[in-house]
């Protein structure tokens, strides 16, 4: 055996792959992999690439350490995290899954597939830094597989306590890591087997590479796990491959061999003039009837062409046809038979559908170990085929939405704004929009909506949080989705709100846990986490300079912001005042106020930082009416002043309802945040008896103020004052205050602001009451509490505090909820460690353990454990000691569990507030909805709120371009059972209308006697029967009697005229080489058609008859039309086949049962013309009755008038909910509706 070592490795990257090398260093660590091809190992030393065969641990450490330790030149970035990636491994190492046996194990080997699974990328913690909280020591854990380690005690000698541990993020080492699944290919497999999978590790820059879908090659070492049961351990090992290189393959399922006789075959049914008839007739021969069906489905076959234009839109080739029928009218046998025609067919049910649905889905289970997990579905495993899913009306409702849809309007009101790490705001909408019209080519087109991908750029950073600790993270991508018809807007108890698609989800806190609700279902009255302070990143602000005029004013100008600038913006912002006059070339900033404290103090920071004298205007009070005080007016005339201002801080130039706090300002220092709301207070701080903080009449001021508040650890709230009169205006305007809110935060407060004031007296008055008082909204709900109840009544430390919350469902707050459980989590400090040796019934009394918990663990009386633990009988003292000793462990293990994971709610940088509103908003032209994807929280904060961002395939948080390049064929049973000619067929199918417009054909297949069709039909069922009897009897008895040709003659009703197999050959060849061009006459005969439907429609009071998509589905027809030819030109033969077909189907499903005429919206939006002019009377009829009742309208004087303007009782009832679920009207009370 060669002896593998690093400098062969380095001999062999040197003479190989030098190249490689320098390639790779040039691009590192973007690029951490090198990639070796196997051959290549192989020509260089045969016996070494055995060795990897056989020993890969091993031989794969030598290569990446002499990769890490190889000499670059002296210009190149040395390696430090790089990795050998071996691919193209010969055939003896290429192993189906189904073929892996033990002697794989630990041997290095390929497998082939198809992804099924992909767990979302996350990162995975190998070496965690834990800080103690009590001495602030880090302790370094290593990080295995499995069960994530926390020291058990700090490791400074000097401490030793066992905890809290706060885990340290930047000190921590991470490690990118995914979980695929794979599956193996449905070419790979013989008739009737079932695929099998093998899970896959990969991390480093192999995660993320792969979606699920795709057709890859892993190579990799089989490992093996012991399984674990319930029973213990099992003598039974599960297989995963560790990846060590991923290999993307891209084969398409035309690449079939055809021998140049079947060629010559095909060529000759392509020129013969029956070939409709022979395709039609090979479909399904078992079933009568249903020609034109088959017709449709051998064109489905053949298929259109995919045509990429030139701005990058993809035009599908693929046709989709549904077929709706009775029950027992053979659907599910033409799928399946469809997907036996098909060279690459899956074939799913609604009913039987797996996890994944159709395209694919997020999902949390055993195989992700908590994490989201991408599984593909039916579409994307069928990939340039067929997908044959049957019962579509059975399927979920997600599960059917993702075949039309990727991704879920799940997003923000583009007026949302979210705060960026460094505390700068932008409106969410404004963010994304710049984003990705600046980066258009990296933009992922999805429907409805667009992605761009940000895991590249470090330059965003938002704030998340893991609902324990608050910290900065980098946004990972940002979406926009086309927005819905209304939103809805969640009001907080802190004042802040948030307005959010109807379907997106929040944060709730129910049953003691935080969990996910729809803003939809929302309620006035739940609790919400918030964030508890803001850990801002700070850092030094440079200041544009002004250009200077030609003046006679010499002006400096800072270069920097200081805590002397902080303070005058404070001024400015509370007190200040802009104007100019462009005529006069002329413009001031002034600050107004009756202290002069503060004038002198505006005055002197003007001349230290800009070298100007300021003038002093003074308004007596006796010439101001209601005046009691001098008003003093700090003039400052310069236009390259106010241009500075403009420059670097156009905030708090802006009217006075309009303010806001400097952007910059967010991220500068401590000190001149402090300085800055010192000045706004002096200007704009009020206190009374009760409460203390800022009065504005911006509201876009008050959550600054809040927000600046919060990254110093101030909590506040935001209420609506009383209203004041505008004089410019000349209207009533509200004002509003920021609340500091309490003991803690008014404490803070006081040290940094109140005590350089000149009410700092009264303010500390407040404070100092309010030490001793919880009067502030930072509570936690009852849940918890009875949490904490639970814990004192199991150590017997229950006083009865906590009995009104438990049995009144009310809050208390966080401060006593902490010292209760700090009681428990002090008196369990103070247990010694159990052991064999104390006595059984003092370990019991101490540890609070009941005795008949005792009785039951040793199977005893309780008498009988009383009388063991008295007399220490020696047969049953021993079990009896083991037995309370395991229990005091067990439920010491449980209360340190206990107390952890309410700590981490109640002790966390989160604290909880209530919902007070829930408002419905109608949708005022706004195109696009937006969101921002933080992982791997899914989490970040804005205005003072937890926000989650989108969860779909956006759901995860894991964006992913599926390929589901294929054909749908699906069949649904109608709603009540058989179908009605009279009714909508929108009505009639559990399918949203957004579906169904997606398919290019919808046949209605009906079960009506009639008596040459069902004579027909029953001599055909016969004749197959009798086929088969013929078979059965010849293949099981002797001298039956029965000749083959006899067979042959029977079988021909039900043989297919071109068998399977061919025709599977024959509708490869066509896609590999029938590529049609439409001609100019037949061009003309699909417009001409089009065109003379659309006429119909152009009376103002018509239905829309057809629209573009039925022009697109004959276009697709009549390419596959020319391909069942074998013509490399479209026809006319070829466009009248296709409009007799498509006319078939419209007027089955398009036809307005009521007038006759086509409609599209019957498809389209679920309902056709007339029936929207029946709702448009009835929101007439509820307008009209609202005006006169001028309230909302009882529902059965509604039923009253709109049967007197001819609708029918049911009707309204079905079109009252419609306008309800759609937002057009609402339910005020039960059964009183008003129109929005």
């Amino acid at each position: 055996m060669a002896q593998s070592s690093n400098q062969i490795w380095e001999d062999f990257f040197k003479r190989y792959y030098w190249d490689n090398l320098l390639d790779l260093a040039n691009h590192y660590p973007e690029k951490r992999s090198l990639f070796i091809q196997f051959p290549d190992l192989e020509q260089f030393d045969r016996e070494l690439a055995d060795e990897l065969l056989e020993h890969p641990e091993t031989v794969l450490k030598h290569a990446n350490e002499a990769l890490i330790g190889i000499e670059l030149p002296a210009d190149v970035e040395e390696f430090k995290n790089t990795h050998v990636r071996v691919i193209k491994l010969p055939e003896q190492a290429r192993i189906q899954i189904r073929e892996l046996r033990s002697a794989n194990i630990n041997k290095f080997i390929a497998i082939s597939g198809l992804i099924r699974k992909a767990t979302e990328v996350r990162p995975k913690i190998v070496n965690a830094a834990f800080k103690c909280q009590r001495c602030e020591h880090v302790t370094f854990v290593p990080q295995g597989e499995g069960k994530f380690v926390e020291p058990y005690e700090c490791e400074n000698d000097v401490c030793g306590r066992k905890g809290p541990f706060k885990i340290v993020h930047e000190d921590s080492e991470f490690v990118d890591a995914q979980k695929l699944r794979v599956q193996e290919s449905p070419d790979d497999l013989r008739g009737g087997e079932q695929p099998q999978t093998l899970d896959v590790d990969v991390d480093d820059d192999l995660a993320g590479v792969v979606t699920p879908g795709d057709r890859i090659v892993i190579s990799g070492i089989l490992r093996s796990f012991q399984r674990n049961t319930q029973q213990g351990k099992s003598t039974f090992f599960d297989l995963v491959l560790d990846g060590v290189s991923i290999e993307i393959e891209d084969k398409e399922f035309e690449d079939i061999e055809i021998t140049k006789e079947e060629i010559n075959e095909i060529l000759a049914l392509g020129k013969d003039t029956d070939i409709f008839g022979k395709v039609i007739h090979s479909i399904a021969p078992t079933i009568y009837g249903y020609d034109e069906v088959k017709e449709a489905m051998a064109l489905q076959l053949f298929s259109g062409m995919p045509k990429s234009l030139p701005d990058g839109a993809r035009i599908r080739g693929d046709i989709h046809i549904l077929l709706v029928g009775d029950p027992g009218v053979a659907k599910s046998q033409l799928l399946r038979y469809g997907v036996r025609l098909a060279p690459r067919g899956i074939y799913t049910s609604g009913k039987s559908s797996t996890s994944a649905g159709l395209t694919a889905t997020a999902v949390k289970d055993e195989f992700g170990e908590g994490r989201w997990t991408l599984e593909a579905g039916a579409l994307v495993l069928a990939d340039m085929g067929l997908a044959c899913v049957d019962e579509l009306d059975k399927m979920e409702a997600d599960d059917r939405s993702s075949m039309h849809e990727a991704m879920e309007q799940q997003s923000y009101h583009p007026k949302t704004e979210i705060m960026f790490a460094n505390g700068e705001k932008i409106e969410i909408g404004k963010f994304v929009d710049e984003l990705i019209i600046s980066s258009r080519e990296k933009v992922v087109n999805g429907n409805n909506c667009e992605i761009l991908n940000l895991s590249e750029n470090k330059k965003f950073k938002i704030l998340t949080t893991d609902f324990k600790n608050i910290y900065p993270t980098v946004i990972d991508r940002v979406s926009r989705h086309k927005a819905p018809k209304y939103f809805v807007k969640i009001t907080y108890s802190n004042g802040k709100s948030v307005t959010v698609t109807p379907e997106h989800p929040i944060y709730i806190l129910k049953d003691g846990e935080i969990k996910e609700t729809r803003a939809d279902s929302a309620k006035k009255g739940m609790l919400a986490p918030v964030a508890g302070m803001y850990p801002i990143e700070e850092n030094e602000v440079s200041l544009l300079r002004a250009e200077r005029p030609q003046t006679k004013k010499i002006i400096s100008f800072p270069a920097k912001i200081d805590n002397d600038l902080a303070r005058l913006l404070g001024y400015i912002v509370s007190e200040g005042h802009f104007s100019q006059r462009p005529k006069n070339r002329s413009a001031e900033i002034m600050i107004s106020n009756t202290d002069e404290e503060i004038i002198n103090d505006a005055c002197k920071i003007v001349k230290i930082l800009f070298d100007i004298e300021p003038y002093v205007q003074i308004q007596v009070a006796r010439n101001r009416r209601t005046a009691t005080k001098d008003l003093y007016n700090v003039r400052c005339v310069s236009i390259s002043l106010c241009e500075f201002f403009k420059s670097n801080f156009p905030e708090v130039l802006a009217k006075s309802n309009e303010k806001r706090i400097p952007k910059s300002l967010f991220h500068a220092s401590e000190e001149n945040r402090t300085q800055f709301l010192l000045g706004a207070f002096r200007g704009d701080g009020f206190y009374d008896s009760e409460r203390f903080g800022y009065v504005t009449n911006s509201i876009n001021l008050a959550r600054d103020y809040s927000d600046l508040l919060l990254s110093l650890g101030i909590y506040s709230y935001i209420i609506q004052s009383a209203l004041y009169f505008s004089n410019r205006d000349g209207k009533l305007k509200p004002a509003y205050k920021v609340v500091i809110s309490g003991s803690e935060s008014a404490q803070i407060f006081y040290e940094l602001i109140g005590r350089h004031d000149k009410r700092n007296n009264r303010i500390n008055q407040f404070v100092q009451r309010s030490k001793n008082r919880l009067n502030d909204n930072d509570r936690v709900p009852w849940e918890i509490c009875a949490s904490i109840k639970k814990l004192l009544r199991d150590y017997r430390l229950d006083d009865g505090r906590f009995c009104h919350s438990t049995v009144m469902k009310t809050k208390v707050h966080r401060k006593t909820a902490l010292k209760y459980l700090d009681k428990v989590e002090h008196y369990i400090s103070t247990l010694n460690s159990t052991s064999a040796v104390y006595d059984a019934r003092e370990i019991r009394q101490k540890y609070k353990i009941p005795i008949s918990e005792v009785a039951s663990r040793i199977r005893k009386s309780v008498s009988m454990v009383t009388y063991i633990e008295r007399t220490h009988s020696k047969n049953n003292y021993i079990t009896l000691q083991e037995s309370v000793v395991q229990l005091a462990k067990e439920k010491l293990e449980n209360t340190e569990t206990s107390i952890k994971k309410l700590k981490s709610l109640i002790a966390s940088d989160i604290r909880f507030i209530q919902i007070k509103s829930v408002e419905t908003l109608n949708n005022e032209n706004v195109e696009w909805v937006y969101d921002v994807t933080v992982e791997p929280n899914h989490t970040f904060i804005s205005e003072g709120l937890v926000l989650h961002n989108t969860i779909s395939i956006a759901k995860a948080g894991i964006m992913a371009t599926l390929k589901s390049r294929c054909a749908l064929l699906g069949a649904a049973n109608p709603k009540f059972g058989r179908f009605d000619r009279y009714e909508p067929i929108a009505k009639q199918i559990n399918m949203p209308p957004a579906l169904l417009s997606r398919f290019d054909l919808i046949f209605i297949l009906t079960d009506e006697p009639s008596v040459s069709r069902d004579t027909a039909i029953a001599e055909h069922i016969l004749k197959a029967h009798y086929a088969g009897e013929l078979s059965v009897r010849r293949a099981n008895v002797i001298g039956s009697g029965i000749e083959m040709d006899e067979i042959t003659k029977a079988m021909e009703v039900i043989q297919p005229v071109i068998k399977a197999d061919m025709l599977r050959k024959y509708i490869a060849y066509t896609k590999r080489n029938i590529f049609p061009i439409i001609q100019d006459d037949a061009r003309k005969r699909l417009i001409d058609f089009y065109l003379s439907l659309r006429k119909q429609g152009e009376d103002p009071n018509s239905p829309v008859p057809v629209t573009a998509r039925q022009l697109e589905a004959l276009i697709r027809l009549a390419e596959a039309s020319a391909r069942v030819r074998l013509s490399s030109v479209i026809t006319m033969e070829d466009t009248d086949r296709v409009i007799r077909i498509v006319m078939a189907s419209l007027k089955q499903v398009m036809t307005d049962p009521e007038t006759g005429r086509l409609d599209a919206d019957i498809i389209n939006v679920g309902m056709g013309k007339s029936q929207r002019d029946r709702i448009k009377v009835l929101k007439e009829i509820i307008r009209e009755l609202q005006e006169e009742h001028k309230s909302a309208v009882p529902l059965e004087e509604i039923i009253s008038k709109a049967e007197h303007s001819g609708i029918k009782k049911d009707t309204i009832e079905e079109n009252i909910m419609k306008l309800k679920t759609i937002g057009e009207i609402l339910e005020v009370t039960n059964g009183r509706f008003r129109v929005v």
